[in-house]
């Protein structure tokens, strides 16, 4: 299945995450726990097709499942990487696709990330504690020393998520080969720029 079709089921997925988190086998139950914790969360949105029918999940779920494991391992609870990722869907999906149709290194995107606990302290009303932008590694580089405002940011580097996207399938035995996984990918970034092409 080259095209990742028919959607992966819950396990494949599960199997597929385990590989990009490099997660022991002895600590898979606990991992898939905590992904059946965010599809109790409703997240990725549209997987939860109604009681008795499994969930499914193409492209899209896998790579907002993938990120919002990283924000989870970086320290964020799970409800916050849910909104995270839920509030910049658009954003991550885009920069996904840019990534993986991206001819050399200069058209790599990171996934910044600003977080404080200390945000509602700084103002009389509350504002909000989370931020992020999605960048390519040329605007990346100058940053720093832009602002000094991002000495405390994180950084999500998108072309090292998807590499090792693109070889998990492969490894949790779903796909035969690296090449196929890679067409599949590209297929998945060309028809969503073909659905958004103003974006």
């Amino acid at each position: 299945m080259g095209d990742m079709q028919p959607p992966l089921t819950f396990a494949q997925v599960a199997s597929i995450l385990e590989f990009v988190h490099a997660i022991h086998a002895q600590h898979s139950d606990a991992f898939r726990a905590r992904l059946k914790h965010l599809q109790r969360l409703g997240f990725p949105s549209g997987i939860n097709t109604g009681k008795g029918k499994a969930a499914e999940y193409n492209w899209r779920e896998i790579i907002m499942l993938a990120v919002a494991l990283q924000l989870i391992e970086l320290g964020l609870a799970p409800e916050k990487a849910k909104l995270i990722c839920a509030d910049n869907e658009f954003g991550i999906l885009r920069a996904f696709a840019k990534t993986i149709l991206a001819p050399d290194a200069d058209d790599y995107y990171f996934l910044l990330i600003y977080s404080s606990s200390f945000d509602h302290l700084r103002s009389e009303e509350e504002e909000k504690s989370t931020s992020i932008n999605i960048l390519p590694l040329k605007e990346v580089r100058s940053l720093f020393t832009r602002d000094p405002f991002f000495s405390r940011i994180v950084m999500i580097n998108l072309n090292t998520l998807f590499a090792w996207l693109r070889v998990g399938p492969v490894t949790a035995g779903i796909e035969k080969s690296g090449h196929q996984m890679l067409r599949s990918l590209e297929k998945w970034a060309g028809q969503f720029n073909d659905q958004h092409p103003q974006a």
